[in-house]
């Protein structure tokens, strides 16, 4: 379900994404160039940049393939972008990591879980065989969530555990019959 599906806010024009600074709502980019032309799902902050992921081709009239970044004045395209949608985002120890159903960050393989370093984009390890739907970062690290059952070829059953350059299973996992219970 996307984080934001809306083209107004009071009485501006937002184009999917917008800002409130405590008095009003704001749009982010000039008119005309603000907001994002798709469907936004996530979203995750690293102290400078607001990153957006989800399915779109376009922000602030800059071309961007369904991740994009905002450093409070502009938007900027994250290399060539992810050929599919992106469903997660979780920004930790200087790195975002992003996860949905894409393939494909330019060129590199990446299998629906990739992270950013600030300039390119890279794979972890042989990434998972299904979407990812979710990211969660902590102490103890971060963990995918989704519809995979491989995470870099061992069994994962839907969970998974994601280092700085590699990913776990993180145990058993979940089948999909598992209710959790007061």
């Amino acid at each position: 379900m996307p984080l934001v599906g809306f083209t107004v806010v009071g009485d501006i024009l937002a184009n999917h994404i917008a800002r409130w600074d405590g008095i009003r709502w704001q749009a982010l980019g000039p008119a005309g160039q603000d907001g994002v032309g798709g469907t936004l799902n996530a979203l995750a902050y690293d102290g400078h940049y607001l990153y957006v992921g989800g399915t779109f081709t376009n922000a602030g009239g800059i071309s961007a393939s369904n991740i994009v970044r905002w450093d409070g004045a502009n938007w900027s395209a994250m290399g060539n972008g992810l050929d599919a949608g992106v469903s997660a985002l979780a920004y930790a120890n200087g790195t975002l990591y992003a996860g949905g159903s894409f393939t494909h960050a330019g060129i590199t393989t990446v299998n629906h879980v990739a992270r950013w370093n600030g300039s390119a984009w890279s794979a972890m390890g042989t990434g998972m065989n299904g979407n990812v739907s979710a990211l969660s970062a902590g102490s103890s690290g971060i963990y995918a969530g989704g519809a995979f059952t491989t995470a870099n070829g061992v069994a994962a059953n839907r969970i998974a555990s994601l280092g700085r350059h590699h990913l776990d299973s993180a145990g058993s996992g979940f089948n999909k019959r598992t209710q959790w219970k007061r």
